[in-house]
Protein backbone atom coordinates (compact mmCIF):
# COMPACT_ATOMS: atom_id res chain seq x y z
CA UNK A 1 0.00 0.00 0.00
CA UNK A 2 1.44 3.58 -0.96
CA UNK A 3 0.52 6.25 1.38
CA UNK A 4 2.03 10.18 0.93
CA UNK A 5 1.27 13.18 2.76
CA UNK A 6 2.05 16.73 1.32
CA UNK A 7 1.56 20.35 2.08
CA UNK A 8 1.87 23.00 -0.54
CA UNK A 9 2.16 27.16 0.35
CA UNK A 10 1.90 30.24 -1.54
CA UNK A 11 1.86 33.74 -1.01
CA UNK A 12 1.67 36.24 -4.11
CA UNK A 13 2.11 40.02 -3.21
CA UNK A 14 0.03 40.69 -6.43
CA UNK A 15 2.08 43.84 -7.05
CA UNK A 16 2.24 43.27 -10.71
CA UNK A 17 -0.96 44.13 -10.70
CA UNK A 18 -0.53 47.42 -8.67
CA UNK A 19 -0.12 50.83 -10.40
CA UNK A 20 -1.71 54.29 -11.54
CA UNK A 21 -5.31 53.99 -12.83
CA UNK A 22 -6.05 56.30 -15.94
CA UNK A 23 -9.42 55.80 -16.72
CA UNK A 24 -12.18 56.02 -14.88
CA UNK A 25 -14.69 52.97 -14.97
CA UNK A 26 -13.65 50.82 -11.63
CA UNK A 27 -12.12 54.09 -9.44
CA UNK A 28 -14.37 57.08 -9.97
CA UNK A 29 -12.02 59.82 -11.80
CA UNK A 30 -8.76 58.24 -12.78
CA UNK A 31 -5.38 59.17 -12.06
CA UNK A 32 -5.79 57.05 -8.47
CA UNK A 33 -3.32 54.59 -7.30
CA UNK A 34 -4.13 51.00 -7.28
CA UNK A 35 -3.22 48.36 -4.85
CA UNK A 36 -3.88 44.97 -5.44
CA UNK A 37 -3.62 43.37 -2.13
CA UNK A 38 -1.56 40.03 -0.93
CA UNK A 39 -2.89 36.50 -1.85
CA UNK A 40 -1.77 33.42 -0.04
CA UNK A 41 -2.80 29.88 0.81
CA UNK A 42 -1.92 26.26 1.83
CA UNK A 43 -3.15 22.84 0.70
CA UNK A 44 -2.89 19.28 2.18
CA UNK A 45 -2.65 16.39 0.17
CA UNK A 46 -3.05 12.96 0.91
CA UNK A 47 -2.56 10.11 -1.64
CA UNK A 48 -4.03 6.44 -0.28
CA UNK A 49 -3.27 3.96 -3.47
CA UNK A 50 -5.68 5.61 -6.50
CA UNK A 51 -7.46 7.81 -4.01
CA UNK A 52 -5.93 11.38 -3.74
CA UNK A 53 -7.87 13.70 -1.20
CA UNK A 54 -6.93 17.71 -0.93
CA UNK A 55 -7.89 20.10 1.61
CA UNK A 56 -7.45 24.17 0.90
CA UNK A 57 -7.71 27.23 2.45
CA UNK A 58 -6.72 30.45 0.50
CA UNK A 59 -7.22 33.89 1.32
CA UNK A 60 -6.90 37.55 -1.00
CA UNK A 61 -6.69 40.53 1.42
CA UNK A 62 -7.52 43.20 -1.17
CA UNK A 63 -5.72 46.45 -1.21
CA UNK A 64 -8.88 48.41 -2.42
CA UNK A 65 -12.14 46.63 -0.55
CA UNK A 66 -13.84 49.70 -2.21
CA UNK A 67 -13.23 48.04 -5.18
CA UNK A 68 -12.33 44.32 -4.27
CA UNK A 69 -14.05 42.96 -1.46
CA UNK A 70 -11.87 40.54 0.69
CA UNK A 71 -12.08 36.64 0.67
CA UNK A 72 -11.67 33.49 2.03
CA UNK A 73 -11.83 30.05 -0.03
CA UNK A 74 -11.78 27.15 1.55
CA UNK A 75 -12.33 23.22 -0.62
CA UNK A 76 -12.16 19.78 -0.67
CA UNK A 77 -11.37 18.18 -3.32
CA UNK A 78 -10.86 14.25 -4.36
CA UNK A 79 -9.57 11.93 -7.35
CA UNK A 80 -9.52 8.33 -7.94
CA UNK A 81 -7.90 6.35 -10.58
CA UNK A 82 -10.48 3.53 -11.88
CA UNK A 83 -7.75 1.93 -14.43
CA UNK A 84 -9.01 3.05 -17.48
CA UNK A 85 -8.72 7.09 -16.19
CA UNK A 86 -9.60 8.86 -13.32
CA UNK A 87 -13.14 10.59 -11.62
CA UNK A 88 -12.86 13.40 -9.68
CA UNK A 89 -14.81 16.58 -8.02
CA UNK A 90 -14.54 19.67 -5.86
CA UNK A 91 -16.00 21.59 -3.32
CA UNK A 92 -14.94 25.25 -2.80
CA UNK A 93 -17.34 27.68 -0.51
CA UNK A 94 -16.16 30.98 -0.98
CA UNK A 95 -16.57 33.54 1.67
CA UNK A 96 -16.84 36.87 -0.34
CA UNK A 97 -16.21 39.85 2.45
CA UNK A 98 -15.06 37.69 5.28
CA UNK A 99 -12.25 38.99 7.71
CA UNK A 100 -10.18 35.87 8.05
CA UNK A 101 -10.03 32.38 8.59
CA UNK A 102 -11.04 33.21 12.30
CA UNK A 103 -14.08 35.56 11.62
CA UNK A 104 -15.78 32.52 9.10
CA UNK A 105 -15.37 30.00 12.45
CA UNK A 106 -15.89 32.53 15.28
CA UNK A 107 -19.26 33.71 13.31
CA UNK A 108 -20.77 30.62 13.14
CA UNK A 109 -23.22 29.31 10.77
CA UNK A 110 -25.81 32.24 11.26
CA UNK A 111 -23.20 34.10 9.26
CA UNK A 112 -22.08 32.07 6.58
CA UNK A 113 -23.32 33.19 3.47
CA UNK A 114 -24.68 36.27 4.64
CA UNK A 115 -22.99 38.10 1.59
CA UNK A 116 -24.68 37.83 -1.49
CA UNK A 117 -22.03 37.31 -3.25
CA UNK A 118 -20.88 34.25 -1.06
CA UNK A 119 -20.73 30.97 -2.70
CA UNK A 120 -20.55 27.07 -2.80
CA UNK A 121 -18.42 25.79 -6.01
CA UNK A 122 -19.13 22.21 -7.18
CA UNK A 123 -16.98 20.28 -9.82
CA UNK A 124 -16.92 17.33 -11.17
CA UNK A 125 -15.25 15.03 -13.90
CA UNK A 126 -13.97 11.80 -15.44
CA UNK A 127 -11.45 10.76 -18.21
CA UNK A 128 -11.01 7.62 -19.90
CA UNK A 129 -7.52 7.06 -21.71
CA UNK A 130 -7.47 6.30 -24.99
CA UNK A 131 -3.60 5.67 -24.55
CA UNK A 132 -0.76 6.30 -22.69
CA UNK A 133 -0.61 9.97 -24.84
CA UNK A 134 -4.24 10.93 -25.15
CA UNK A 135 -7.53 10.88 -22.99
CA UNK A 136 -11.26 12.33 -23.06
CA UNK A 137 -12.78 13.81 -20.59
CA UNK A 138 -16.56 15.31 -19.49
CA UNK A 139 -16.13 17.77 -16.51
CA UNK A 140 -19.55 20.03 -14.90
CA UNK A 141 -19.01 22.97 -13.11
CA UNK A 142 -21.68 24.90 -11.11
CA UNK A 143 -20.80 28.25 -9.58
CA UNK A 144 -24.16 28.83 -7.51
CA UNK A 145 -24.56 32.60 -8.90
CA UNK A 146 -27.03 34.47 -10.65
CA UNK A 147 -29.16 33.10 -13.52
CA UNK A 148 -26.24 29.92 -13.57
CA UNK A 149 -23.28 32.17 -14.82
CA UNK A 150 -20.27 30.60 -15.99
CA UNK A 151 -21.95 26.89 -15.04
CA UNK A 152 -21.27 24.55 -17.82
CA UNK A 153 -19.92 21.22 -19.05
CA UNK A 154 -17.20 20.24 -21.01
CA UNK A 155 -15.91 17.58 -23.19
CA UNK A 156 -12.99 17.44 -24.93
CA UNK A 157 -9.93 15.40 -25.91
CA UNK A 158 -6.34 15.97 -25.00
CA UNK A 159 -2.52 14.69 -26.84
CA UNK A 160 0.02 15.33 -25.08
CA UNK A 161 3.47 15.04 -27.05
Amino acid sequence: MVLAFSVAAVYDNLDNYDGDVTGDTYLGSGGEEFDAGDQYGVTFEYTMEQLRLALKYERYDSGNTDYLPDENRYALGARYGYGLGDIYGAYQYVDVGGEDIGDTVEGGTSTIGDNLDSRNEVVLGATYNISPAMYTFIEGAWYDREEDENDGIAVGAVYSF
